[in-house]
């Protein structure tokens, strides 16, 4: 089963059994309803799910990676965010350069304030 299936079946399906070695805490504690088990080889990838204000997005996608996520796979975080290339560089930041959330929030304001 593809991890974005996996992902999706973990979130939506009621008592799904989800196979994997190692799910962030942080990523866990939003699935309800959902059985964990060691075995899968496969590295975990957080979803962004619903649109957050920015700090919160930055800090979900520091959590997820401090806690074992290989990465983040935000969609509306960053395309409905007031400046979408300004949040990809942040999210970059925070994911791929562990900054801080707090740094990647005034990296997002910075950048948008150049355009």
């Amino acid at each position: 089963m593809g991890l974005a299936v996996l992902a999706v079946a973990a979130a939506l399906v009621p008592g799904f059994q989800a196979t994997v070695q190692s799910i962030p805490p942080a990523v866990r504690a939003q699935m309800t309803g959902v059985s964990w088990r060691p075995g899968c080889p496969v590295p975990i990838v957080m979803a962004g799910g619903k649109k957050l204000p920015e700090l919160d997005a930055l800090t979900m996608a520091y959590n997820a990676v401090q806690e074992g996520a290989a990465g983040v796979d935000m969609g509306r975080n960053i395309f409905q965010s007031d400046a979408p290339r300004a949040m990809l560089e942040a999210v970059r930041a925070v994911v791929h350069k562990t900054l801080k959330p707090k740094e990647g929030f005034e990296l997002y304001q910075s950048l948008k304030a150049k355009g």
